[in-house]
């Protein structure tokens, strides 16, 4: 009997010896997978190095010498130092600049990429992202970028941790909410900021000082707490000195992850 490939080049549809459909597509596969295997083998024996000439899917091409065709193949010693790990770990910090552009004020947020260490975010960097922390002191010195700049490195270290799964970015880069205390006592916000995965409620204290919304935020905040959810508080007041019932003022001066402001901005000079 002839061969299958003799038979694709001579058969016609009324031949009983006529190559069937899936035939030919065993062939296909076949002859596919063959070719794949031989060039994967090539490709071991010829990459031993980093050839810093990988495309943006981190794939060389393979030119074997026996006159088979030039196939891309993934290299198989891509890590986060290589060329092609340095271009993925740029596009991870531009996603995650680019999620956080959705959430986090402008007027902060123009001023991510500029920031200067200071003794404040070293202690700050320190809280576990569990619980909350609450960072206080003057107005205009930093707190409020100092809670942008910790979700930026939380949001950037949990993707370069998948930095060569870029499919679950997306999946990665979700469940923040920003909010600020005066917008958080609004009714029609209190189901998400109360829910949301990780919540920084802003500005404590600017919302009107009424009974009702004390309850509010000292509802928010004693959820929350109890949940050991991550929360993020920003505010001039002295933890001591919080007016939201006793329970709060415990979770947070006595329990909670606290970090002064005093005079010096996290922001860098232009």
């Amino acid at each position: 009997m002839r061969n299958i490939s003799q038979r694709v080049s001579e058969g016609r549809p009324d031949d009983d010896k006529a190559v069937s459909f899936n035939e030919l597509l065993n062939f296909g596969l076949v002859g596919y997978f063959k070719y794949m295997a031989e060039m994967s083998r090539i490709a071991d024996e010829m990459i031993t190095e980093c050839m810093e000439d990988c495309d943006d899917d981190g794939r060389v091409e393979i030119c074997p010498d026996d006159g088979m065709n030039p196939c891309l193949m993934g290299c198989k010693l891509i890590n986060k130092d290589c060329a092609y790990g340095v271009k993925v770990i740029e596009r991870a910090k531009i996603s995650v600049l680019n999620y956080l552009n959705k959430i986090v004020p402008k007027k902060i947020f123009k001023d991510l990429s500029k920031v200067k260490q200071t003794q404040a975010l070293n202690l700050a960097s320190g809280w576990k992202y569990k619980g909350v922390l609450y960072l206080f002191g003057e107005s205009g010195i930093g707190k409020s970028f100092c809670a942008a700049w910790l979700l930026y490195n939380h949001k950037l270290n949990q993707v370069t941790k998948y930095w060569d799964r870029e499919d679950v970015w997306n999946d990665i880069l979700t469940g923040i909410s920003w909010v600020s205390a005066y917008d958080a006592v609004d009714k029609l916000n209190f189901e998400m900021v109360k829910r949301a995965p990780m919540l920084i409620l802003d500005d404590l204290g600017t919302e009107q000082q009424t009974p009702g919304n004390k309850s509010t935020i000292g509802e928010i905040i004693a959820k929350r707490y109890d949940n050991d959810v991550p929360t993020i508080i920003t505010s001039n007041i002295n933890p001591n000195s919080l007016m939201y019932g006793k329970r709060v003022t415990d979770r947070i001066a006595d329990e909670g992850y606290c970090v002064e402001f005093t005079g010096v901005s996290m922001r860098t000079s232009a």
